[in-house]
């Protein structure tokens, strides 16, 4: 399912096509895409071009000095054309860098050992998704995992869903809480730890949060710590179809 990243926490995989059908997460891996990567690495983290507009307006390494000259750090402010010019080539360095990036870390994915790491809950509290350029320094190996994400609360958090695609990661898992207790924090971390993580790469990732689906739909304990389970798994390499086309919920 491809949408936008302030509708990620839709629960798709609860969706049903008649009356009588089973959830869709049951029947089959559902799984998330970003409908709106490219914009969002576009717009960057603090508005428009993100620091590198900011970079931009202020001359960086783009400046002219005062008689005309290309200058250094100390060169004052482009203006018109050319400093417009200067900033949509810096935006498209750090968009290149950015979609390079994401198609690496997906391939050393699905080629290596994945690890789990919690990234906005520490010891049962809430902490802030780490910013973009933080994000980025996580090994290539990592999947962000999203435990307190509020679906129908934070405003915040559809902005650290965005942080996640933004630092150029196409797997990533979360989970809509629902009002659950707080005490389902630790089993989260741990299910997500122990039976998401493992030696093989992230293609099973889809198949395997199915299964967790089913098995917590059939009424095995051991799983209940992944009620409201998502995954985002955006194949860099794979465009979206039907950019732009209209989608209807079942």
């Amino acid at each position: 399912m491809a949408t936008e990243h302030s509708l990620l926490s839709l629960d798709v995989d609860e969706w049903r096509l008649g009356p009588e059908e089973e959830r869709l997460g049951t029947q089959r891996p559902v799984v998330l895409r970003c409908s709106d990567r490219d914009q969002l690495t576009e717009n960057g983290e603090n508005g428009e071009n993100g620091e590198y507009g900011k970079y931009a307006e202020h001359g960086g390494q783009g400046g002219r000095g005062e008689h005309g000259e290309r200058g250094g750090a100390g060169g004052r402010r482009e203006s018109g054309a050319v400093g417009a010019q200067s900033a949509a080539a810096l935006n498209g360095d750090y968009r290149l860098d950015i979609d390079e990036e994401r198609r690496a870390r997906w391939r050393w994915l699905h080629a290596h050992p994945v690890t789990a790491a919690v990234l906005d809950c520490d010891d049962g509290l809430r902490k802030p998704v780490p910013p973009v350029e933080e994000l980025r320094g996580l090994s290539h190996g990592t999947v962000p995992v999203l435990c307190r994400l509020d679906t129908h609360g934070r405003e915040g958090d559809a902005e650290g869903l965005a942080r996640l695609v933004r630092g150029g990661f196409g797997v990533a898992l979360w989970r809509r809480r629902h009002g659950l207790p707080e005490a389902v924090c630790g089993e989260f971390h741990r299910g997500t730890l122990d039976q998401i993580a493992g030696p093989i790469g992230a293609h099973r990732l889809p198949e395997a949060v199915r299964d967790l689906r089913f098995k917590l739909r059939s009424g095995r304990p051991e799983t209940f710590w992944a009620h409201g389970i998502a995954l985002l798994y955006d194949d860099p390499h794979q465009p979206l179809p039907g950019t732009g086309d209209l989608l209807e919920a079942p």
